[in-house]
């Protein structure tokens, strides 16, 4: 009789556990909805093709072809667990959706959860005009690039490549920032260059559509002033884990190009290693510590010190590494 309870109880924990799975975040998870078209009707089964995709992760995509992943019905689906990395809960996962028939477009967005499939909200596509530029605005402030734009509607924007060219180079990508899919809204971007010394620069926006057809935009150029006067900057992050920037400027007062020497020391006066030992000519430099030493082994938490050397100047700073 004892025997026959024990297996009425297992039995029930087990049939439970069947009604009331858990989503593990990484396995395979539905996420779905429901397509209209402006005139509220719902797309024919062969009208619709979409590209899905995490936020954080915009270059991982999924389209209605992809295993697990389809639409039918008025209804497109997505199954997370196929993207090449795992998702976690919180995860936003965007959809852009065009019906090939009439031009019309969307976007819609749903939360990742581990209670189960995730339903969107209904999507209600409408003609939206290609991604168009209102503004784009590149100034310069305490020595670096800010680039600013907006758009007043986008249609199925992966993104803008930035652009830059100098003097003796031609145009090359130095970031990229995501778009918003489709959306009638205005929407701001901005990106700052860091990266550059003194001299002329050339920007430009490469707009990226999801199915790889691009727009560039029109170039703008900015000037960079020659520095006067020798200076080593604070470096960023402080404290830092595990790399840290430092940026410093050679004066024009120096005739020609200077040997110019960087060094890293511990609260020892001990060397860790050498960041630059070259020539250069006036302009401004940035270089990244990683927090390793000649040997190439992460130095220990504590104070360290940055010494810029140059003919007669010198100028030091204090970081402060933290594992």
């Amino acid at each position: 009789m004892k025997y026959g309870i024990l297996l009425l109880v297992l039995l029930t924990i087990f049939v439970q556990g069947i009604d009331s799975p858990a989503v593990i975040a990484g396995t395979v998870h539905t996420a779905y909805g429901d397509v209209y078209n402006s005139d509220s009707s719902q797309p024919a089964d062969g009208d619709i093709t979409f590209v899905a995709y995490i936020t954080a992760r915009p270059e991982e995509q999924q389209t209605q072809t992809s295993t697990g992943c389809g639409y039918g019905s008025g209804q497109w689906w997505v199954q997370v667990g196929n993207f090449p990395s795992d998702w976690t809960a919180g995860e936003i996962l965007r959809v852009d959706v065009t019906n090939t028939v009439n031009g019309e477009t969307g976007t819609v967005d749903v939360e990742m959860t581990n209670e189960g499939n995730d339903k969107a909200p209904d999507l209600h596509l409408e003609f939206v005009v290609p991604v168009e530029l209102s503004s784009f605005n590149v100034t310069t402030i305490k020595n670096q690039v800010v680039l600013e734009w907006a758009t007043e509607t986008e249609s199925n924007n992966f993104g803008f490549e930035i652009q830059r060219k100098s003097e003796k180079n031609d145009f090359s990508k130095i970031g990229f920032v995501p778009g918003n899919g489709t959306t009638t809204t205005p929407q701001s971007y901005n990106y700052t260059d860091g990266t550059v010394t003194s001299g002329a620069y050339y920007y430009r926006l490469k707009q990226i559509d999801h199915d790889g057809s691009f727009e560039i935009s029109n170039e703008k150029m900015v000037v960079l002033s020659t520095p006067t006067e020798f200076k080593l900057e604070k470096n960023y992050p402080n404290p830092f884990n595990p790399e840290t920037t430092i940026s410093y400027q050679i004066g024009n007062s120096l005739a020609g190009v200077a040997d110019v020497k960087l060094n890293i020391y511990n609260s020892l006066g001990e060397m860790v290693c050498t960041l630059v030992n070259s020539k250069q000519a006036a302009g401004r430099y940035s270089v990244t510590w990683n927090g390793r030493d000649y040997n190439g082994n992460i130095v220990g938490s504590g104070i360290y010190f940055g010494r810029l050397v140059t003919q007669n100047q010198i100028s030091t700073l204090k970081m402060m590494y933290m594992k």
